[in-house]
């Protein structure tokens, strides 16, 4: 077993603990788990984008957003025209979207309804008057 193998195993199996943190006191594996932890005690951003200047604490984390302005976005809305690098985000933006106007045209569709049935499920606990809708009840009760 190698030096690392063995220290992440004295870690994970055994509760051993080989670098811990002097601000907090939180314990790694690994030496690089410590460098980046400390980091967020700090606030250091040592990876800046060299497109916007944003500074990211790991290398990882900056590869993953220089993706944002080199990578062309591939799906496009067509009713708004938004675009979108991943189909799962379309996906969850056209989820959104029809949410809401599944909700707005059902809201709609029940007051229609309320109108030409006359059905009336609002009842007034003043007068014990049935009104079809809250700013009926209002308007009666003022």
């Amino acid at each position: 077993m190698s030096k690392r193998g063995c220290i992440e195993h004295m870690y994970y199996k055994h509760s051993i603990n080989a670098f811990s943190c002097y601000t907090c006191g939180k314990t790694f594996p690994r030496k690089s788990n410590l460098i980046n932890h400390t980091q967020s005690h700090s606030g250091e951003r040592p990876y800046i984008c060299q497109h916007c200047g944003r500074g990211f604490r790991t290398k990882s984390n900056l590869n993953s957003h220089v993706t944002t302005h080199t990578v062309k976005s591939t799906v496009e809305c067509k009713d708004c025209s938004k675009t979108f690098r991943f189909k799962a985000s379309f996906i969850k933006h056209n989820l959104c979207r029809f949410i809401l106007v599944t909700l707005i045209r059902t809201t709609l569709m029940t007051l229609d309804r309320r109108i030409h049935t006359g059905d009336k499920p609002y009842a007034c606990t003043k007068s014990l008057l049935i009104k079809s809708s809250a700013d009926e009840y209002w308007r009666e009760a003022i």
